[in-house]
């Protein structure tokens, strides 16, 4: 939906957009605030890109799923805010607990028929994150094999910077 409402300017994928951010965020508050940081970060640097009256269209767009995801997210934080007050919010070191760290994404499921032998480890569900070695070759390919166009390299920054933010505390 992002990169159609950049494409054609059309407000409805700037609701859609928007729509499935709030919904994300019902859905996980924590995946939520992922996607609207990376989805803000990917659409601020494609938006440098886009030139005149391409510009305005798609940033006109994209300010009608902004509005959509806010009102969306500000109903929700309602009784977030309300629950949070009373348990609190988690400690740094809880935190830091539970953040992935870089030799987690080396670790893939037992059960996974590919990887799972080779690469299957010990520890708690969550943190085995091994993405596959055929997705990050494919992805590899495609970016050495001609000159990557801009979006090909801003969404490359956004996994960089996925893969940071999953780092969280450290």
């Amino acid at each position: 939906a992002l990169d159609r409402a950049l494409e054609t300017g059309a407000r409805r994928y700037g609701l859609l957009t928007g729509l499935f951010v709030g919904l994300q965020m019902l859905s996980s508050i924590y995946y939520g605030i992922f996607l609207a940081l990376l989805l803000g970060l990917v659409a601020a640097l494609l938006l440098l890109t886009l030139r005149g009256r391409t510009l305005a269209r798609a940033a006109a767009s994209l300010a009608i799923g902004a509005v959509v995801a806010a009102v969306i997210c500000g109903a929700y934080a309602i009784p977030y805010l309300a629950t949070r007050d009373k348990v609190g919010n988690r400690s740094e070191s809880e935190i830091a607990m539970f953040s992935a760290r870089p030799s987690n994404y080396l670790v893939a499921t037992p059960d996974n028929r590919l990887y799972g032998e080779m690469f299957a480890g010990r520890g708690a569900p969550e943190r085995r994150l091994f993405p596959g070695i055929a997705a990050a070759m494919l992805a590899l390919t495609g970016l050495l094999l001609r000159e990557p166009p801009a979006r090909s390299l801003v969404y490359l920054l956004a996994m960089v910077a996925a893969f940071e933010l999953s780092l969280g505390i450290r």
